[in-house]
């Protein structure tokens, strides 16, 4: 019967002596497939540390998260100029309910969020786990392959909305950033698609460059499918579908939170979406950003913990009761 070699050296002794009958060496293959896990490593670290990302605490996300909490423009904003992306928006729309799952919906992707920013390495790789499981099945590879939620270039869209929608609110409320804040906004950013299976590589290494990919997809790839449209209607009348208990929250933020995201939009893709500029959105817009410009500076630094907070605990205890797994 064969063993597994074991190596013994006898004390000042360079010379081996294998005992048992065979010994195991690594074949040239493993050597060579070693050598290239060490180099993407090192190269994956050079890339962190060229892009500021090694050990950041993700400040700039972390207080945009926390002004879009109460009623900000920016997430329904982001949601529709996703599915607009042909590849998500059938995605969604044939394989999700927003008018049945609206709430569920919101809490999954709040929770990703937060876990991404704020979740400890193991709980980071058991909530990658279950978004990669649950997107796996969210493609049409017995058809026609137009979609595939695991591609990294619809993920990077889907990441790339955040950036572009938040970015913009917080200037608005705030006033301009310097560029150097911007860069590292950017570049924080990207944890959003690479926690996921978006190449760093990929994400844009600059504020121009992110621009450009921007104004490339919205002028080449987007088109407003039916699914796309029917998903709008849904997420433009969510108060039917949501527990009594938050329909009066729905009912007084829904008509704030749509209107700003209609005057968000790219004019072509509104028109598209069937979403008209009024009178009454623009008001309401023009409303709601004196009230943030007022109120947003002086939001106490503990709401957005407590929002932090109930969204961890909410994620701990689902990976408690293997929901999340």
């Amino acid at each position: 019967m064969s063993t597994i070699s074991t190596v013994i050296k006898a004390p000042g002794d360079s010379s081996q002596q294998s005992v048992g009958d065979s010994e195991v060496h690594p074949t040239k293959s493993q050597k060579s497939a070693e050598r290239d896990t060490d180099i993407k490593k090192e190269q994956h670290h050079q890339e962190l540390l060229s892009r500021g990302l090694l050990n950041t605490d993700y400040g700039f996300i972390k207080k945009m998260l926390a002004e879009q909490m109460l009623f900000g423009a920016a997430p329904l904003a982001a949601v529709l100029l996703q599915i607009a992306h042909p590849g998500v928006g059938k995605g969604v729309g044939l394989h999700s309910s927003f008018a049945e799952r609206f709430v569920e919906r919101s809490e999954n992707t709040a929770m990703y969020m937060m876990t991404t920013i704020y979740g400890t390495e193991e709980e980071k790789k058991t909530m990658r786990r279950f978004v990669t499981r649950r997107h796996a099945r969210v493609n049409d590879k017995k058809t026609d392959n137009s979609y595939n939620a695991l591609d990294p270039k619809l993920q990077l869209w889907v990441a790339a909305t955040l950036f572009g929608t938040y970015i913009p609110v917080h200037e608005q409320v705030f006033g301009p950033m310097s560029q150097e804040d911007r860069e590292t906004a950017l570049q924080e950013f990207s944890v959003m698609g690479t926690s996921l299976q978006v190449p760093l590589e990929m994400w844009p290494r600059n504020w121009n460059e992110f621009w450009e990919y921007w104004n490339n997809v919205l002028e080449n790839e987007l088109e407003v499918t039916e699914p796309c449209r029917q998903v709008t209607y849904e997420l433009f009348h969510p108060v039917k579908n949501v527990p009594w208990s938050l329909k009066p929250l729905v009912f007084l933020f829904s008509p704030l939170r749509q209107a700003s995201a209609i005057e968000m939009l790219p004019v072509k893709l509104r028109n598209q979406l069937g979403l008209e500029s009024t009178w009454t959105t623009r008001t309401i817009d023009a409303w709601t950003l004196y009230l943030a410009k007022i109120f947003r500076p002086h939001q106490p630094e503990w709401f957005g913990n407590y929002v932090a907070n109930h969204m961890m605990d909410m994620v701990r205890q689902q990976m408690k009761e293997r929901k999340i797994f």
